[in-house]
């Protein structure tokens, strides 16, 4: 007579273990995602950086771009970007290089040694000149636009 009464204990206790199991043992009864185990990690420029590739940022309203100096000369030599675009170049040739704005004093890296970089971030729209002060056969143009 008692076999019943310890078959219907095992069912219930079968239940709760099932329901623990399924809830993630929470007795919280509103249900709630999962968090993910393993998280997207957040887009960042790799080591590398490609030339004129915009790289997003966790600034959403700010993008960065990078410009290789190399074989005297600027890579890509013509740019678009957006407003609040940062645009670093990375010298990557074997002698000091500038980053010079043609008219007027915007911007001026100084020397940039081999291995070094100069950043800048574009704020208004317009089509920018630049040039190396020290090889002046360098030249190169960003045009901010809100494209």
């Amino acid at each position: 007579m008692k076999k019943p009464y310890i078959i219907v204990a095992v069912v219930i206790v079968v239940i709760i273990a099932i329901y623990f199991i399924v809830s993630g043992g929470s007795s919280n009864p509103s249900p709630s995602a999962p968090a993910a185990a393993n998280p997207a990690p957040a887009a960042t420029a790799p080591s590398s950086p490609i030339p004129g590739k915009v790289y997003p940022t966790a600034n959403p309203t700010l993008s960065k771009v990078t410009i290789s100096i190399k074989n005297f000369a600027f890579n890509p030599s013509s740019l678009k970007i957006k407003p609040k675009t940062e645009v670093t170049w990375v010298n990557n040739d074997t002698t000091t290089h500038t980053v010079t704005y043609d008219s007027g004093n915007l911007f001026d890296s100084g020397p940039i040694p081999p291995g070094k970089s100069f950043s800048f971030t574009f704020q208004d729209i317009g089509l920018i000149s630049y040039h190396c002060s020290i090889h002046p056969s360098m030249k190169g143009t960003i045009n901010v636009s809100n494209f």
